[in-house]
């Protein structure tokens, strides 16, 4: 078996046992920490993949969206139904773009307008 989707399997097992929930960044940020942290202390590979996907990706939703956005995506990411990754703007050597919760862009300084378009990762990359 690869890895790589050895680390997924095992990430699907720890989600199954729900030890917390992505919500949990902004309701109980020391038991959302603290079984992340735990995760290190077993196998880093799962602890990276596990908290690119709650941190980056559930936590820009958890600590950014809207109650429509937490309603329809967080019980998705926490069952990985929605798996999470991220990406950054092509060209301009920093990822200093961004996109605000309600959609509009936060203007980088790229070089040029084709360059600053986002590029995003589909979620199939992760598995």
């Amino acid at each position: 078996m690869e890895f790589r989707q050895l680390t997924l399997d095992r990430l699907k097992k720890f989600v199954g046992r729900r030890f917390f929930s992505v919500a949990d960044i902004v309701s109980d940020p020391r038991r959302f920490a603290a079984a992340l942290e735990g995760l290190a202390y077993c196998d880093y590979s799962l602890a990276i993949k596990a908290g690119v996907h709650f941190t980056l990706c559930g936590g820009t939703v958890a600590k950014l969206g809207t109650a429509k956005h937490h309603a329809a995506l967080l019980p998705r990411i926490d069952n990985l139904e929605l798996p999470g990754c991220f990406g950054e703007e092509r060209g301009n050597g920093g990822g200093r773009g961004a996109t605000r919760a309600d959609g509009s862009r936060a203007l980088s300084h790229a070089p040029s307008e084709t360059l600053s378009r986002p590029f995003f990762f589909p979620p199939s990359c992760i598995r």
